[in-house]
């Protein structure tokens, strides 16, 4: 088949080659008399994995493929070894991967999808302002909130500085005081005495 010159064609590639790598735990794309795919192959027939290998050389466009594949990943040879959506790398990259136990890393990783709607940054009042608006209209939010931990190792969880350890409780420790001030206050005039005068 004859190289691909419009970006249309290009983008409809490109997309088969990602659902392809999105919808396979692992995604080899091979040629099938390279030495170096076979090694790649015979891997993970030992490891009993389950994969997906697309042979380059048998299919009418592999040419094109590869082209592609070279755009996404700079990697121009075979194999091409794609798991769970991660770029590994040729024969050499993925037998590494094994011996270091990478290769088991990448195998055993979280597949989980995280879709939301909305992502705040900060947890402080106008973050979570925000997130509980977002709720209400049927929105899924994500609250993202880092905070150092003082000298002392101390952390708090949402509500930021200003709700945790700034203003607010600086005011309600305030208030608290001036109320029992006003307290003791209020027996010295005899207010909210009881006893009959």
């Amino acid at each position: 088949m004859p190289p691909i010159e419009n970006d249309t064609g290009k983008n409809d590639l490109k997309s088969q080659i990602q659902l392809l790598i999105d919808s396979n735990q692992v995604m080899v794309f091979s040629k099938s008399y390279c030495p170096y795919c076979v090694k790649v192959k015979d891997l993970f027939k030992e490891l009993k994995l389950e994969f997906n290998v697309m042979e380059l050389d048998l299919i009418e466009d592999g040419t094109n493929y590869q082209d592609m594949l070279l755009e996404m990943t700079g990697q121009k040879s075979v194999p091409n070894v794609f798991i769970n959506k991660t770029h590994v790398g040729g024969c050499d990259k993925t037998l590494q991967a094994h011996k270091d136990g990478s290769l088991q890393q990448l195998l055993s990783a979280e597949t989980e999808a995280y879709d939301y709607d909305l992502i705040v940054s900060g947890g402080g009042s106008g973050g979570l302002a925000c997130s509980k608006e977002a709720a209400a209209l049927g929105k899924k939010a994500m609250v993202l909130d880092y905070v150092v931990p003082t000298p002392k190792g101390t952390t708090w969880g949402l509500g930021g500085t200003c709700v945790n350890v700034g203003c607010i409780p600086k005011k309600l420790m305030h208030q608290t005081a001036m109320l029992g001030t006003a307290i003791q206050d209020a027996r010295k005039f005899r207010l909210g005495d009881r006893r009959e005068r």
